[in-house]
């Protein structure tokens, strides 16, 4: 019904926004008219997508939602013509990897967590204005390769099976930080160096002399 309705439509309509979230769509559906060059915000939540690959057409893209897919790589968003993604949301999916977001540095909002993540390979460290890393529920060992130079960041990587919060000393821009249910036995040395952090959840860890660590850092809920 959805596509049929817009292949009804006349030569040279353009449209920049796209909302068809549990639609059924495939990848092979993603194709004009319904995905067109002009598009800047896509919302595919809830359907059946493999791949992103068709969206390559696009040269405008600035939000995009493909959680609640199948999707099990993101390699096609290398491409180039992602250049201007703001936002992503590509939460519960299958991806192990994050290869794909590297290139794209104007991003400020990732949302990940609900997939099979193993490592921040491929997260774009790069982007100078990344804001929001939502990366809970995944497999994450480490958070190795977090670059201490984004501005303002709000970090989630609850539910993970993180041993050491230690890659994060020193992140001076650091704000928020939810840690919980991971199993941590120490948050790793210099942690307590985070100057900006007012939000703190170490909850349902493994922690022992938690206060002594942090010192007059910011109020943690308790271990």
């Amino acid at each position: 019904m959805l596509l049929g309705g817009l292949n009804a439509l006349s030569g040279g309509w353009a449209h920049t926004h796209l909302s068809a979230n549990g639609q059924h769509l495939k990848t092979e559906d993603l194709r004009p008219p319904l995905v067109g060059q002009h598009l800047q915000t896509v919302l595919l939540s809830c359907n059946d997508l493999v791949s992103l690959e068709p969206l390559n057409i696009t040269r405008n893209l600035t939000t995009l939602d493909a959680s609640h897919n199948a999707l099990t790589s993101l390699a096609s968003l290398s491409a180039g013509t992602f250049s201007n993604l703001v936002s992503i949301d590509i939460s519960h999916n299958r991806l192990r990897t994050l290869e794909g977001l590297d290139r794209l540095s104007r991003l400020r909002r990732v949302v990940a967590h609900d997939n099979a993540l193993e490592s921040l390979v491929g997260l774009p460290v790069g982007a100078p204005c990344l804001h929001e890393l939502q990366l809970a529920q995944n497999a994450l060992a480490s958070i190795e390769g977090l670059a201490v130079s984004l501005p303002k960041l709000h970090l989630n990587v609850a539910h993970n099976r993180v041993e050491s919060l230690a890659p994060l000393a020193g992140h001076g821009s650091l704000e928020e930080l939810d840690a919980s249910n991971n199993g941590l036995p120490t948050v790793g040395d210099g942690f307590g160096d985070l100057p900006m952090l007012h939000s703190l959840d170490l909850r349902a860890n493994r922690l022992a002399n938690l206060h002594e660590t942090l010192g007059p850092s910011p109020r943690a809920c308790p271990a």
